[in-house]
């Protein structure tokens, strides 16, 4: 839980995240609707405006809203990811969970809504954890 109001991203960061992604695909990069970026961007924020204090919820509302409103002509569900793994690092946390086809798979239920999004905040609590807590794990594979 945190005290202090988190390092939030900006509307900015997030499009550079989409560029970098998507030049390395060779996909064509534009934001398709900005009016729906900075409202995926705000969604952790208002959260946190009406008391949420829970990080992995916060991240997983910046990725649920990413993913949902579709702002980008491409890859808005690697976005989505990427963005929130950004804010959690931002804010002191690492994201862990195994990547690949089960993860994406996952993610992509939770934007559409088969899988509920607390049912997916659960899950994505698991796969989070402190930098400090990952560095350690780090260390001691060297």
């Amino acid at each position: 839980m945190l005290q202090n109001e988190p390092v939030w991203l900006v509307d900015d960061q997030v499009v550079t995240i989409n560029r970098r992604l998507v030049q390395l695909t060779g996909e064509p990069h534009f934001v398709r609707d900005a009016g729906l970026l900075s409202s995926a961007v705000a969604r952790p924020v208002h959260r946190w405006h009406y008391g949420d204090r829970d990080i992995v919820g916060l991240a997983g509302a910046l990725l649920l809203g990413i993913g949902r409103n579709h702002p980008f002509a491409q890859g808005n569900k690697r976005t989505a990811l990427s963005a929130a793994s950004v804010f959690l690092l931002f804010n002191g946390y690492t994201f862990v969970a195994p990547d690949g086809e089960p993860l994406g798979r996952f993610i992509e239920l939770s934007i559409t809504g088969e899988i509920p999004e607390p049912v997916f905040l659960r899950t994505m609590q698991k796969c989070v954890i402190t930098t400090l807590e990952w560095q350690a794990y780090k260390d001691s594979q060297d």
